[in-house]
């Protein structure tokens, strides 16, 4: 999105990958904004949810693996040394 002195103006992708506009004689004030689209912010959050869930697996798998923790659903959590 680019406004010229709080207009909103069209904008093009130049040649080499840059925002290009046009622009009358003189000073003006001009806002260039970037937006993620919806598939990135969705995209970003399974992302992330994604290397929680990853490290909480380690974390576990390492606990289970160096203390032989048991988990039985009707028993609850037993820690054996």
């Amino acid at each position: 999105m680019v406004t010229v002195d709080n207009r909103l103006v069209s904008s093009a992708l130049s040649k080499s990958g840059s925002t290009a506009i046009h622009l009358p004689n003189g000073i003006h004030e001009i806002r260039v904004t970037y937006y993620y689209t919806a598939v990135a912010r969705v995209a970003f959050a399974i992302s992330i949810i994604v290397i929680i869930v990853t490290i909480i697996y380690a974390v576990l798998y390492h606990l289970i693996e160096k203390h032989r923790i048991a988990f039985k659903i009707r028993q609850g959590l037993f820690i054996y040394y």
